[in-house]
């Protein structure tokens, strides 16, 4: 996508931008949710422990494919603050029964799914009373809803639960990446047949399924390619019995057919937490969500860029301390310094022990690096019309092997001290520095839109050789007073991008738009 037009392009954000979305979602939505092994978030020095740790702010959020084509980037993110999981929400537990109204729901078909298209491919959906059933009912909106347990009794072989407390399920072989996904949305009240809100685009085909002795909707979507395993698929299954809605999403690695037996065999069970209703996401809200513009920041100044360095500079990496009264304070205890930059067309370079099975995806079967062939599209809205290519391009693709040194300059030892790296494509203008935007700089106004077939782009570090923290991810274990710990970076990107490439190690990480954070601490220029 064209980064200068981001703003009015946004309801229409594309396959290439959902990372960003998922990043700024998870920044607020409680979980610990890892791709490729790196989690991110904020230090924190706990006072007592002298122990540095993270504030619930990690890497990447594919438990929930955020379908952002066709929406507003910006409800989206404000949506699922509330919609991930009732489960995963903190919020008072209520001591009370459930209050779920004065009818009966078992037995009694008082609501039904009502659809209706929105030009070619847009869905309207909403659960509707059945006016025939409901007269001299009394049907209660609840005060607060159950955590519902939701599990899985049957699963296609080779595929396995998270490995944290999440209602996710995925593939041995890619982890955290594409099979099942499952939140919950609640049901707030009535619906009629033109107050329906639009809850997808980009939809090719939807039906109307049973799912446990119960109505849902199974649909699919256009995905816009790329090499991560994408979320084509989604159900909706009701339980007005909780009044809550399930939302299924389901990956391009899962059949239709599996999909539909896998959803046909979970075991949906009210705990006995409640939750207020007000503090969870309600299905209206899709209808009255405000349409704000999704802001990002695309460009810095010379000014602004001021703390840009060369490598070999030495430069703070900013941590948060935890005070005693739980204020937070900043701390300035660890120096970074880039000591040296390869470029390579193999993995020689990196430990085996520390490639994992995305990266090798990059790899020919003589051990070389791919080339990338890169498809220029233009997106379509999601409602009139799909995305379409408008011509490919092949591209070599180079290895950005990073030497970096971080010394702690402070008097007291740091536990789990957490590093990050994001590579960052920007070309200078004037006195401007650009975010590079290979669909802006083909110069065809058609092209919105770029996605590669191999892995090679700007974006979060693909390896790293240091592991620690109590999941072994990318923590420093120790740093004492004085001491300097080596860690090594790299990434896969196209050969016509490291003329381009930038170096950001603020923890917070950031590829597809430059933060406050990041010109603080400071970019550092890798170009090659």
């Amino acid at each position: 996508m064209k980064l200068e037009n981001l703003k009015e392009e946004c309801p229409k954000i594309p396959e290439d931008i959902r990372n960003m979305i998922r990043k700024e979602v998870e920044a607020q939505v409680s979980g610990n949710h890892e791709n490729m092994g790196e989690s991110q978030g904020i230090q924190t020095k706990d006072i007592t422990g002298n122990a540095v740790k993270r504030l619930n702010n990690t890497d990447n959020m594919n438990e929930i494919d955020i379908w952002t084509n066709g929406e507003n980037a910006k409800k989206i993110v404000e949506i699922h603050k509330k919609r991930y999981n009732l489960g995963k929400i903190s919020v008072a537990v209520l001591a009370a029964t459930m209050l779920l109204g004065t009818t009966a729901f078992a037995g009694v078909k008082l609501y039904q799914w009502q659809t209706q298209k929105e030009g070619n491919y847009g869905l309207k959906a909403g659960i509707v009373a059945d006016e025939s059933q409901t007269e001299g009912d009394s049907v209660t909106i609840p005060e607060a809803i159950p955590m519902l347990s939701i599990t899985a009794e049957y699963l296609p072989e080779g595929m396995v639960p998270a490995d944290d407390d999440s209602t996710k399920y995925y593939y041995e072989q890619t982890p955290y990446q594409g099979g099942i996904s499952i939140a919950t949305i609640a049901m707030d009240r009535q619906l009629s047949e033109d107050q329906l809100p639009l809850s997808d685009t980009y939809v090719i085909a939807e039906e109307a399924v049973d799912i446990n002795d119960k109505e849902a909707i199974y649909l699919e979507r256009e995905i816009t390619g790329g090499v991560s395993v994408s979320f084509d698929k989604k159900i909706y299954v009701a339980y007005p019995e909780y009044w809550q809605i399930l939302e299924i999403f389901v990956g391009e690695d899962v059949s239709k057919e599996e999909a539909l037996q896998i959803a046909d065999s979970l075991n949906v069970q009210p705990t006995e937490e409640m939750i207020p209703l007000s503090e969870v996401i309600q299905w209206s809200d899709l209808l009255t969500a405000e349409e704000e513009p999704f802001e990002m920041q695309l460009s810095a100044s010379k000014e602004e860029m001021k703390n840009l360095h060369a490598i070999g500079d030495s430069f703070v990496i900013p941590m948060t301390e935890v005070a005693s009264d739980d204020t937070l304070i900043q701390i300035n205890d660890i120096q970074a310094k880039v000591t040296d930059v390869q470029v390579a067309d193999d993995y020689s370079l990196l430990d085996a022990a520390y490639v994992d099975e995305d990266l090798k995806t990059g790899l020919d079967e003589n051990g070389k690096l791919k080339q990338n062939v890169i498809h220029y599209m233009k997106s379509g809205d999601g409602i009139d019309s799909l995305s379409q290519e408008i011509r490919t391009d092949t591209v070599n693709q180079k290895l950005i092997y990073v030497t970096t040194e971080y010394t702690n300059t402070g008097n007291e030892e740091l536990k789990d001290v957490l590093f990050f790296a994001c590579f960052v494509g920007m070309k200078e203008e004037d006195d401007t520095y650009v975010l590079y935007d290979r669909a802006a700089a083909d110069g065809d106004e058609e092209t919105n839109l770029t996605f590669g077939d191999s892995i090679g782009e700007p974006g979060e570090m693909d390896y790293y050789d240091v592991r620690g923290g109590e999941e072994g991810k990318n923590y420093i274990s120790s740093i004492k007073p004085g001491e300097t710990v080596v860690v090594h970076f790299a990434k896969v990107v196209n050969e016509d991008e490291l003329d381009k490439m930038y170096l950001s190690l603020d923890t917070a990480g950031a590829a597809l738009e430059i933060t406050e954070g990041a010109l603080e601490v400071g970019y550092v220029d890798i170009r090659r």
